[in-house]
């Protein structure tokens, strides 16, 4: 009943433990998604609040000069939109990591057979030996 019932269980684990693992990665996506999310908020209140800021970004993004300044050489490495220069002020990496490099699995013998190709032939032996425990059990002997 063990090697049957562990034939069944410890994929089921093993999926749980990955499907986990994928869970932490989305969250953390996500944590790193919604403070990018306020960053941005926080740069386009301020700029609206200033008239200045927003009309230079105007003209910048029209590429107009006002009347009366001169044009200044400009770096072109420089992040031309405005998007692009949120980016680049973000510094924002969506590089995640596949696991946790602390935690690292070693599956044993059992869990191997359990979940690894020859799966069928451990369900089955496991099957095969409940049969014959059940044939070959001991008998109860009826007491008057």
């Amino acid at each position: 009943m063990i090697v049957l019932s562990t034939g069944i269980l410890i994929p089921a684990v093993q999926e749980n433990r990955l499907l986990g693992q994928q869970l932490e990665i989305a969250r953390i996506a996500e944590s790193r998604s919604q403070a990018y999310l306020a960053r941005s908020t926080a740069l386009l209140d301020q700029m609206h609040r200033d008239d200045e800021t927003v009309a230079r970004i105007w003209n910048a993004d029209l590429n107009r000069t006002p009347h009366g300044s001169e044009p200044v050489l400009r770096d072109l490495e420089a992040p031309s939109d405005v998007l692009q220069w949120l980016d680049a002020s973000a510094k924002q990496s969506m590089v995640l990591a596949e696991g946790s490099p602390d935690l690292e699995f070693q599956p044993s013998l059992l869990e191997r057979m359990a979940s690894g190709p020859r799966r069928l032939w451990f369900l089955g032996a496991g099957g095969m030996c409940l049969c014959v425990g059940l044939v070959m059990g001991p008998n109860a002997a009826r007491r008057d």
